[in-house]
């Protein structure tokens, strides 16, 4: 049901914009101001959830705060990646990110770029409490560290 909305929440960022736009709903919808749920999508919720919502919710006869509160149930089940990368992320870094776990992996993930210079090339993913380094960084620090032992244990350093 909430299929064709999840899929449009591509950055964290996102996810939580539309938790806003929930919540600022589901209180319009104890107000009892009549029309405080339309005017609060008119004025506070972006265009397409705006016409989204009303799809289910004028159009298809659905109660209004069952089908945000499941919504809000659905938001809280996403999978969240955390990637660290070299540069700044541009759309089309997350669009080509987003898109490429959606072919690769079946579940829905939700991407949360950072921006991180330190690790000079590469990545650092973070899912579920699994942290994964593949950066340029840490090879480096691998290859030195390497480097001083194999010096030190001969009890010389490079000069």
């Amino acid at each position: 049901m909430y299929s064709d909305l999840l899929k449009k929440m591509i950055t964290k960022d996102d996810v939580d914009e539309l938790r806003g736009e929930l919540e600022l709903l589901l209180t319009a919808l104890y107000k009892t101001k009549s029309g405080s749920f339309e005017d609060t999508l008119k004025t506070s919720v972006r265009k397409w959830v705006a016409e989204y919502i009303r799809e289910h919710v004028t159009q298809k006869g659905e109660d209004a705060e069952t089908f945000l509160k499941t919504l809000s149930t659905e938001l809280t089940a996403l999978h969240f990646l955390q990637i660290r990368i070299a540069f700044e992320p541009t759309e089309d870094t997350y669009e080509r990110i987003h898109t490429w776990l959606q072919e690769n992996e079946k579940e829905n993930f939700t991407i949360d770029l950072e921006y991180d210079p330190k690790i000079l090339g590469g990545a650092v993913v973070i899912y579920q409490g699994s942290y994964k380094d593949f950066s340029l960084r840490s090879k480096l620090d691998a290859v030195s560290t390497e480097i001083i032992q194999k010096y030190l244990g001969k009890g010389a350093l490079p000069t």
